[in-house]
């Protein structure tokens, strides 16, 4: 998943913040619960507000992945 992550995050640059969550981290239960984390890898995309506006678990293709993004940024 690094490589589709990491070019996303280049074609995304200034436009979109990615972040990667250590899930062993004790630190990290509050924002495990937060995300409704179930497994890895998890991609959530969150609005402004931090609501939960896409979440997939698994391996996710580029287009799956892009598609949800464009959706974010879309929406109001």
């Amino acid at each position: 998943m690094k490589p589709t992550v990491s070019r996303l995050e280049a074609e995304y640059a200034g436009r979109v913040e990615f972040k990667s969550v250590d899930i062993d981290i004790a630190d990290n239960t509050p924002l495990k619960r937060q995300l409704h984390f179930i497994g890895q890898p998890q991609f959530v995309i969150t609005g402004a507000k931090s609501q939960i506006l896409s979440s997939r678990n698994s391996y996710q293709q580029y287009t799956t992945l892009k598609q949800d993004i464009e959706a974010a940024l879309a929406a109001p």
